[in-house]
Order: structure tokens, then sequence, then C-alpha cells
């Protein structure tokens, strides 16, 4: 009915302006940062510096790394080899994968890798499956689209240190390992 479509334009615009004004002093900072990275680049460089120190920790790292949570403290003993430098305190690689194998070492990224590997796998498998049916795959498909924004993220900084998206990225993995159950046929 048009009654119905004014009042959902109405309350979306609403919406709109509401996620504007909530969003705008964020956008001013973000804004910002990336003109810094566009203008001299600088982010970038220190963070590929820092990566080249990680790939020299790593086979200090070995089988079982460093230990969960020491890369601040063992970071600064390798900056020497990026040939500058760094400013400042680093508590993070700026690099989850590197931060991990750094830490957890190689057994500790294998294992990360069957966890999320294995996860979107059977992610995968499952929602061709639906293609032949009638039941859709939301739940599967959105965490699969989450995990692959996290994991690029995690690329080019340390999404994957935060608690929060710890929690969210563990609990889409969660879903994507949980088995589907079936429904059983009722016999007369």
């Amino acid at each position: 009915s048009p009654h119905f479509s004014i009042l959902t334009a109405a309350a979306m615009a609403l919406v709109m302006v509401f996620v504007g004004i909530v969003l705008a002093p964020g956008a001013s900072v973000s804004m910002e940062k990336w003109g810094e990275v566009v203008s001299d680049g600088s982010s970038w460089i220190g963070r590929l510096d820092a990566w080249k120190c990680c790939l020299a920790m790593i086979p200090e790292a070995g089988t079982w790394g460093m230990g969960p949570g020491t890369f601040r403290i063992v970071f600064p003993f390798y900056t020497e080899i990026a040939g500058q430098e760094f400013s400042g305190f680093w508590y993070h690689a700026h690099q989850d994968y590197l931060q991990t194998w750094i830490e957890w070492g190689a057994a500790g990224m294998l294992a990360f890798g069957v966890l999320v590997v294995g996860g979107v796998s059977r992610a995968v498998r499952k929602v061709r499956q639906t293609v032949h049916t009638s039941r859709v795959e939301i739940s599967t498909s959105t965490s699969l689209v989450a995990l692959a924004g996290v994991a690029m993220h995690a690329a080019v900084d340390f999404p994957l240190q935060i608690p929060g998206i710890q929690i969210l990225a563990i609990s889409y993995l969660g879903m994507l390992w949980v088995k589907r159950a079936r429904k059983k046929s009722v016999s007369p």
C-alpha cells in the first residue's frame, strides 16, 4: 500500500540520518588517516619495515613460538634488521599472520590454518550443496563474507588482536564447523 511505502521510506531516511550523525565524528579522523597514507606513504613504509623484522623473527620462533603475547617484548630486539629505528612502542606487528607465527610458532600457525581452512572448506561445501535444494544457507554465507573481510584486514593490520573481533571471528568459525542437524523422517 502507498501508506506503508511512505512510512518505510521515512523510517529508512531517519535511520540514515541517525547513522550519519553517529559516524560523522569518526569519518573525519578516518579520512585524515587515509590522506596521510596516500600523501606520504609513511604508514606503509613503516609496516613494510616492521614486516621485514617479523620475517627475521620467524626462524627463531621455531616450532613452538616465542609465547603468546610476547611480540611487544621481543620486537625491539629485531628492529636493527630494517636498517632504521622505530619510533614509539609496537604492541602489534600490523600483520596478524606474522604475529601469530612469531608468538605461536609453526605448530600454532598450522593449528590456526587447520581451524580456518577446515571451517571454510566445510562452509563452501555446505553452501554448494544448498544450491541444488530450495534451502537458503544465509548464516553460513554471511559468516564466510565476514571472515573474508577479517582475513583481508589481518593481512595489513591486527584485527585478530582485538578481543571483540576475536570473539566474533571465533563464533563465525564455530558456525562454519557445526554440522547441520538433519531432519529425521517419521515412519508410520
